[in-house]
């Protein structure tokens, strides 16, 4: 109708709360077409769940609300990811964590990404809500900063042993100098030898 690309809107789910950014994200694609299927459901159909969540779509502090959780999550997902990464640097997650929250202070901005792709989408959301940079400061100062300011302290408060994290890098062979690896692995493989000849030595019966 709208000639918008055809989403699929996901699911989110309880224990990977992350996969809201995928859903958020296709929300936002397809926000107009999704308020108008609704409308169209409703007068359709009559029911009231459609025109539940028509309502509740339009209002100004909804679409706020998914422009600033479509550039929040991808933030928080991108940090998780990070941190699960098979060959994860324990001496970058300091850097990782602090670039985060740097990021996340940045959303509560006047001039926020979120904000200003919000502005550039009025010709699009006119027809569901107009929002002027009024509403903007009242939603960022009574939901967005709220929201932004527990996320961070939440992070924070995950992250508070970071040092202590990063002294674990001592483990992590990829730091070390690729000699320096043969020579432990050369070790490694001594001792292992020696355990070896000792446990079958000790194990073996008394004559």
């Amino acid at each position: 109708m709208l000639d918008l690309p055809e989403l699929k809107v996901t699911k989110p789910s309880d224990t990977r709360w992350l996969a809201h950014e995928q859903c958020v994200k296709a929300v936002k694609k397809s926000y107009a077409s999704i308020v108008i299927a609704l409308e169209t459901f409703y007068e359709q159909t009559h029911e009231p769940e459609a025109l539940g969540l028509n309502k509740s779509l339009s209002k100004k502090s909804t679409v706020m609300a998914i422009y600033l959780l479509d550039f929040v999550l991808p933030q928080v997902a991108k940090l998780s990811r990070c941190l699960q990464a098979e060959k994860l640097d324990l001496t970058a997650i300091s850097g990782l964590v602090d670039s985060t929250l740097q990021i996340l202070h940045e959303s509560l901005l006047p001039a926020a990404n979120w904000v200003l792709e919000l502005l550039d989408a009025q010709d699009e959301l006119q027809a569901i809500a107009i929002i002027d940079s009024e509403s903007i400061t009242s939603f960022q100062d009574k939901v967005a900063k709220p929201f932004v300011t527990d996320l961070k302290e939440n992070i924070s408060r995950r992250f508070s042993s970071q040092d202590i994290v990063a002294s674990f890098s001592i483990l992590t062979l990829q730091s070390y100098h690729k000699k320096t690896l043969l020579i432990c692995r050369h070790m490694g493989m001594n001792s292992l030898v020696f355990l070896r000849t000792t446990t079958a030595r000790n194990l073996q019966p008394s004559q």
